[in-house]
């Protein structure tokens, strides 16, 4: 339901406004007055009336210079202002429109001709403002469906980026398996055939069995970093986090390398406070500190221990694996830590296979950093540090 229009009537004459409200009363409109221009403005900065209707010579303040401070304030420059003037007296219809002026009666006031026209310019305004209530409103239906649109192209972007992140992990676990199983598959080969070739002395067994692991334990991991990396690629891996305690995560990580330990003739020795913690994801921690102490045992030579020490504080907590042997060529610091290194002979062993690559990008999903740096002309040291953060993640 529409409320009833109210209209503003600004005339000094105290007949002409009993005339004009009787007038406007009549036919239910609501009706205010004001003897000046002052205090017709101060009307309209009470309540903002739908139309004015003014006088133009009044004291204080007259008929053009109301109408121009209507106009002149962005509050009511909407409302339609019709002048009222005498016959005879000297009215500027010109400057009247110019200061934004819609109509002007002429006095004596003729009743029908004072209806007419407040009616006709009071539904000109309440279409202009259906106007612009629409296309306010079609203009926000436009930016809705622009939103949208706009949603739907990012929406496609991801899709596409995503699909892309599956044919290059499809592409680089293909790549990396090929690489990376010659070797095992080439020491299997080799154990077989010489296994049944001819007897063997009990050193020679020992030896091809060592070969025989040394070649099983590299598919394992194989199988293990690449599918890794792969859920790293795709966003995947996220599993909980809990504190762990650093001593038994480098013991369980250790294990597995034994063989390997023996055959280099080299010790891991620890080096810390047992109740200490850091917080990742079990699995994924010793699958860090496998790879990296792996890594140390290859550069580490005949009969040098690995010495690993941690220590904890309340933002971090950081470990330390000292290997001593040899070092890495300048030119391959960068990109110790890259996948592509795989192919690159970075110390007289070989290359160095998967688990740099992963356990840097596993300590990463974790929030935490891992670093290499030669010891001068003796061995490297990891510098590896997780957040303790009991919402880090994976």
């Amino acid at each position: 339901m529409q409320s009833v229009p109210t209209i503003l009537l600004a005339d000094d004459n105290p007949d002409n406004l009993e005339v004009l409200s009787k007038i406007l009363e009549t036919k239910g409109y609501r009706v205010r007055t004001a003897k000046n221009g002052r205090l017709a403005l101060n009307s309209i900065q009470a309540e903002i009336p739908d139309l004015a209707l003014i006088d133009l010579h009044m004291p204080v303040m007259d008929g053009y210079e109301l109408c121009k401070q209507i106009k002149n304030n962005s509050r009511f420059k909407h409302i339609p202002v019709l002048f009222i003037s005498a016959i005879g007296e000297s009215f500027n219809k010109v400057i009247a429109f110019e200061m934004g002026a819609v109509d002007y009666i002429s006095k004596p006031v003729d009743p029908q001709e004072v209806l007419a026209r407040v009616n006709t310019h009071l539904k000109i305004q309440r279409l202009q403002q259906e106007l612009q209530h629409r296309n306010q409103s079609l203009e926000a239906q436009v930016t809705e469906r622009t939103e949208a649109l706009q949603q739907a192209h990012e929406e496609l972007k991801e899709l596409h980026k995503r699909l892309q992140s599956l044919d290059e992990a499809k592409n680089d676990f293909l790549r990396l398996i090929s690489h990376e199983l010659r070797s095992p598959l080439v020491g299997l080969g080799i154990a077989d055939e010489l296994l049944g070739g001819h007897p063997l002395s009990e050193e020679d067994s020992r030896s091809f069995q060592n070969i025989f692991w040394a070649s099983h334990q590299k598919l394992l991991n194989i199988v293990n970093h690449a599918t890794v990396l792969t859920r790293l690629n795709l966003n995947e891996l996220e599993t909980p986090s809990q504190e762990q305690p650093v001593q038994e995560l480098l013991e369980e990580a250790s294990e597995s390398l034994q063989p390997l330990l023996n055959a280099s003739d080299v010790q891991i020795q620890l080096k810390g406070d047992p109740g200490q913690s850091l917080s990742c994801n079990r699995e994924y921690g010793k699958l860090v500190f496998n790879a990296l102490l792996e890594t140390a045992i290859k550069f580490s030579t005949s009969g040098n221990p690995i010495h690993v020490e941690w220590q904890q504080d309340p933002e971090a907590c950081t470990i330390r694996i000292h290997a001593d042997g040899w070092t890495v060529p300048e030119q391959y610091q960068e990109q110790f830590f890259e996948v592509l290194s795989i192919h690159d002979t970075l110390f007289p062993g070989g290359d160095l296979g998967l688990g740099p690559a992963v356990a840097k990008q596993v300590v990463q999903a974790c929030g935490g950093s891992v670093e290499i740096c030669n010891r001068n002309d003796q061995g490297i040291t990891f510098t590896v540090t997780f957040p303790q953060s009991n919402e880090a993640t994976p």
